[in-house]
């Protein structure tokens, strides 16, 4: 795999998240956040190496991505992380708030895709994909970066303003700057992609 190679895989994938978040934009802070990260996307510098890391629940990956999409724009988004997947590394956290199920350790998983160490090196946005496996909440967290979920398995997602919802497949999410928020897994496992933008100094 040549450097050249990733960043052609890179921005496909790219390409086609950003195809399937914008016709499903509704609100001003999906809109901000889309926005904002489409912008600081266009110059990125691809990292020199891309050598993936799997944990335990990576063995949900492959079930999600094979999962039938409704359209062939979500097709066109698992289909770049399947060409992604050999180089993504994967990372758990810990539980801080003792809010996430007792399988949380074992039964989820963060990539960065794009950010600091992601395959692409940015300060000024940060795209990444979380999994849960079957049955596993996530612990409520926050953050001051502005975020943006685009929900590729059905799930439920909750902040301090709403109650447990589902997006859908499809479906995007918002979580305000700073708020506390929260997502679960059911029946199937849960993957989804997240944007955040930080704010500028």
């Amino acid at each position: 795999m040549t450097k050249t190679d990733l960043d052609a895989k890179l921005h496909r994938f790219l390409g086609s998240l950003f195809a399937a978040v914008e016709p499903a934009l509704d609100g001003p802070g999906l809109e901000r956040v889309f926005v904002e990260a489409r912008a600081a996307s266009e110059h990125l510098p691809v990292a020199e190496s891309a050598e993936g890391r799997q944990i335990a629940v990576c063995s949900w990956l492959q079930p999600a991505l094979d999962a039938q999409m409704p359209s062939d724009t979500l097709n066109e988004v698992t289909n770049g992380l399947k060409a992604l997947a050999p180089h993504l590394s994967w990372f758990t956290r810990p539980d801080a708030t003792g809010t996430g199920s007792p399988n949380f350790p074992d039964g989820h998983g963060n990539a960065i895709i794009v950010g600091p160490d992601g395959l692409a090196v940015s300060s000024e946005l940060w795209i990444g994909v979380s999994l849960l496996a079957p049955g596993v909440r996530y612990p409520d967290h926050t953050h001051p970066p502005e975020e943006l979920y685009l929900v590729l398995s059905p799930g439920d997602f909750r902040n301090a303003e709403t109650q447990w919802r589902a997006p859908g497949v499809g479906g995007l999410f918002h979580n305000p700057p700073g708020i506390v928020h929260a997502m679960r897994s059911g029946d199937d496992p849960l993957l989804a992609v997240w944007m955040l933008v930080p704010a500028a100094d």
